[in-house]
């Protein structure tokens, strides 16, 4: 959209906006209207073809569109109904990656669901993660709490996986740390 109208990526849609979308996977005008930074005007402009791509990609990952609720979430407090199929396939014992392999997936995307879950006090981290692991990366952004993910990577190089990462944030974020 942004090369058909020669203006950049993000005066089509903020950063922030896109990683809502992929979260949450609204599947309607309302839900998607309720996306920070998605006001009237692109609603209007870009609604439909949103509202087109994530059906044709919910479509082609076999995500059951079922059971999103009008607001793109689920009846499980904040959660969309992507997240609820992942954390549910969790606690039946799969692990990351035989959750992104049947679900079509990549493990960071996974990693990212359960993050949700140690954010909200619903998943202890240490079922994911070695306590120690999750102690140093924790370590580093209390150290440094404007810190983004892409620091946090560059700080421990190849050492952690931005999934690793982002759930040990969540782990800070929740207050558990």
């Amino acid at each position: 959209m942004a090369d058909k109208q020669d203006i950049s990526p993000r005066a089509v849609l903020p950063r922030e906006s896109l990683r809502q979308l992929v979260i949450l996977l609204p599947t309607n005008q309302r839900a998607i209207q309720k996306i920070h930074g998605i006001a009237r005007k692109r609603l209007e402009r870009y609604g439909n073809d949103i509202e087109v791509m994530i059906r044709e990609y919910c479509e082609a990952n076999q995500i059951s569109l079922d059971g999103f609720a009008d607001e793109g979430r689920s009846q499980r407090g904040d959660c969309s109904s992507t997240k609820q199929v992942t954390i549910t396939m969790f606690e039946a014992g799969k692990t990351t990656a035989q959750i992104a392999q049947e679900r079509g997936l990549q493990v960071s995307t996974i990693y990212g669901h359960l993050a949700h879950f140690v954010e909200e006090n619903e998943l202890d981290v240490q079922r994911i993660m070695e306590q120690s692991k999750v102690d140093e990366i924790a370590e580093f952004f209390s150290a440094n709490p404007a810190a983004l993910l892409g620091e946090a990577k560059t700080h421990f190089g190849s050492k952690y996986e931005y999934g690793e990462l982002r759930l040990a944030l969540s782990h800070v974020r929740s207050g558990q740390s």
